[in-house]
Parts: structure tokens; sequence; C-alpha cells
């Protein structure tokens, strides 16, 4: 019986009308959702395979899953759900007096941007008890400096993306990124975007 059920939910009539709603010129819906009773799945309409199969009894231990997946949040800003601890909020929150000089040896750039004339900042990830994000600020005389670290195949896209809008690199494979060394301390300003909030570190020197 229960076997029977789950072929129902998963193929068939059932899954079938559930996925035309969800397509429906008036509704249109990425994720859509069936449960018979003994089971709960979840569908994206884009993917052939499921984004969640749960049993009835499972779903109270995997509320947090289902959360991520089918809360208001998950719809309205997905990305919080991506969200990763910010390194400087970490080493605030650790103790890590102000001017204590960090290392960063052949680390692997995720993104840089030009914050204004005078100004750029780029972050990478870090992982401690779980990977960080971490934002680091330069100046603009600290410029070439940087540059020289990039890779000679790599220099003239990064000068030009950080010269044309919308004024950043961003990486999309680890091809594209590149590594460099470091050191900073930490920043006194406190970011926050009303999504999160972070502390970017000061570069002091590149090499």
């Amino acid at each position: 019986m229960r076997r029977l059920l789950q072929k129902k939910i998963i193929t068939g009539k059932n899954p079938e009308q559930a996925f035309s709603y969800a397509i429906h010129r008036e509704i249109r819906v990425d994720k859509y959702a069936s449960c018979n009773g003994l089971e709960f799945i979840v569908f994206d309409t884009k993917a052939i395979k499921l984004i969640l199969h749960l049993s009835i009894d499972e779903i109270e231990d995997k509320w947090d899953e289902l959360y991520r997946i089918l809360s208001p949040l998950a719809f309205t800003k997905p990305y919080i759900f991506d969200y990763r601890p910010d390194f400087g909020l970490w080493c605030l929150k650790a103790g890590l007096p102000l001017d204590t000089v960090q290392h960063f040896i052949d680390c692997g750039i995720n993104a840089i941007g030009k914050v204004d004339e005078n100004a750029y900042t780029f972050s990478i990830g870090i992982p401690i008890e779980k990977m960080c994000l971490a934002s680091f600020d330069f100046e603009k005389n600290s410029f070439n400096a940087f540059i020289q670290q990039v890779p000679l195949e790599k220099r003239e896209l990064i000068k030009y993306s950080l010269t044309h809008q919308p004024f950043k690199y961003t990486p999309k494979s680890e091809n594209e990124s590149f590594r460099i060394s470091f050191s900073a301390t930490m920043g006194t300003d406190i970011v926050d975007n009303g999504d999160e909030a972070f502390i970017p570190l000061i570069v002091k020197s590149f090499g």
C-alpha cells in the first residue's frame, strides 16, 4: 500500500496535475509540493529530480531543511540561506586586538570591486569552524602592489573590470580566479546592509 501511494505521488496524474498548476500563467511558481498523507515531496519546475522527499514522520526532524526550501524567505531572499559567517565579526567577538597583524598566504579571490576613486574591496573564504567570508579594503595607493600579484594574463581584464560598470570582477570558476598574499588588521567600521552585518579588514601590505 505504501509503495502504491509513493508511485502516485511521484509519477502519474497527481504530480502531472500539480505541475500544470505550478506553471499556470496566473501562478507560475518555481517550486511546488505534494503530500499523500504518508509522504511529502517538493518539486522544482525546472528540474527532473525531486528537491525533497520526506515521510510525514520525518518532517519534525527535518524542519530546518524544509524551511530553507519553502519558507517565505526562501522565495523572497533565497541568498540568506547561503549566508556565510563574517570573518571580521568572528574576530571581534573572539576578542582579537584591533592592531593584530594577520597574514594571509596564497588566498583565492572570490570577488574584487572598486568602492570609489580611492578605495577597493575584495573577499576570500576562510575556513574556521565553518567557511567564513572575509572582506578586505585597501586604498588606491596600494593598487599597483595588488595588481603585481595578479597573473599577467588576467591583469588587463582586472583593470578593465574595475574601471567600467559595474566596477567589479567576480570569477565564475577556479580558473577565472587568482591567488594573492597580503597582511591586514581589523577594521573598526561595521557595515550593515539590512540583511547582514560585516566588518572589513584593512590591508596593510601585499606580497
